[in-house]
């Protein structure tokens, strides 16, 4: 009989033993959860190629705002955030920037939703702007997480004693969206965007102006003086082009000045529309016959003309022109002690350009 009630007693103590020495093993192994913050995670949806590193250089601004950096390790002396993905949406929107920023739970269910628009063409700006907006999502989610209570009442999780583990509810996505409030739209910076100007060499084509189709080299450049107002420059020189009567030939030089609007800008795509004013110069290069008036004659005119502009990659525009013009003062080439005309200039004459064009333009 003692040697049963021992035996029953040493089996007591070592089953509460191995119940005490596994129980401290499971609370050792097991993290307390919010002791460690996760990274929060940034990431591009769509965009991320209209803006030369903007990816590395939005991280950089958050990170010197918050003064710690939220998406590598977890944030000093801060529970797990609320706020855990943020989304992010970059396009082009008339002649500056649109970007949107969705902030997600750790549960994936959208907390809320941040737009802004910015006239600028530079997107450092609108940038800087979704860094203040993303830090200050951060730093929020942080301070709720700090201060929450515990919560005891009817929507706390429900726990089953049987398997001694809690149970979560079902979250519910909540969006703080309001469908009928207008996106933030962010001012440009007091300091004025880089120039913008473009240095283009051409291969042109008159019509009109020689007695044939005159292919020539035209050089040219832009720089835009207002938002979506360029100052405009322009040459052309074709070196020779016979007449009907192959004893004669005449060249051309050309100089227009004036003034181009960008209507609009698409992606990698952009329309000007130009009015220039210029001067010319026929000369006659070749003559067989004489006498014959040799005089350079200048003339003058106005014209109208659209340029469109394809931007490959940054720095580089590939652009076809063309424009039609009316000279002042039409060129006449005649045999001078006679009547006969040689060549007179056409009432109105065209160019056409295809060329290549070195830009400052932001991306």
């Amino acid at each position: 009989m003692k040697t049963s009630r021992y035996g029953e007693g040493l089996f007591r103590i070592v089953r509460w033993t191995t119940a005490a020495f596994a129980a401290a093993i499971l609370a050792t192994a097991s993290p307390v959860a919010g002791q460690e913050a996760s990274p929060h995670q940034l990431r591009w949806e769509r965009g991320g190629e209209l803006c030369r590193e903007g990816e590395p250089r939005l991280r950089r601004y958050v990170v010197t705002r918050l003064g710690f950096d939220p998406f590598g390790a977890g944030p000093p002396k801060a529970g797990a955030s609320n706020v855990r993905t943020i989304l992010v949406d970059l396009s082009v929107q008339g002649g500056g920037y649109r970007l949107t920023l969705v902030f997600h739970d750790d549960a994936g269910n959208v907390r809320s939703t941040r737009t802004l628009e910015s006239a600028s063409r530079d997107c450092r700006v609108v940038l800087e702007a979704a860094s203040l907006a993303v830090a200050l999502g951060i730093q929020s989610s942080l301070e709720q997480t700090a201060r929450r209570p515990i919560d005891t009442g009817p929507d706390a999780p429900a726990i089953d004693r049987d398997a001694e583990t809690i149970v979560p509810p079902t979250p519910t996505p909540i969006s703080t969206t309001n469908p009928t409030r207008r996106p933030v739209v962010v001012p440009s910076p007091p300091l004025p965007p880089p120039l913008a100007a473009r240095l283009e060499v051409a291969f042109g084509v008159a019509a009109g102006t020689l007695p044939r189709l005159a292919p020539g080299l035209a050089i040219g450049g832009l720089i835009e003086i207002r938002k979506g107002i360029w100052a405009s420059a322009r040459m052309l020189h074709v070196p020779g082009v016979l007449a009907d009567d192959s004893r004669f030939a005449m060249s051309l030089s050309t100089a227009r000045f004036g003034v181009c609007l960008d209507p609009w800008r698409v992606r990698r795509f952009d329309l000007l529309s130009c009015a220039h004013a210029g001067v010319g110069l026929i000369s006659t290069v070749v003559s067989e016959l004489t006498p014959v008036d040799r005089t350079p004659a200048f003339f003058g005119g106005g014209g109208l003309g659209q340029w469109i502009y394809y931007r490959p990659t940054r720095g580089l525009a590939l652009f076809a022109g063309q424009e039609v013009t009316l000279p002042f003062d039409r060129y006449r080439l005649f045999v001078e002690g006679s009547d006969r005309t040689v060549f007179t200039v056409a009432p109105i004459t065209a160019y056409t350009f295809f060329g290549i064009a070195l830009t400052t333009d932001p991306q």
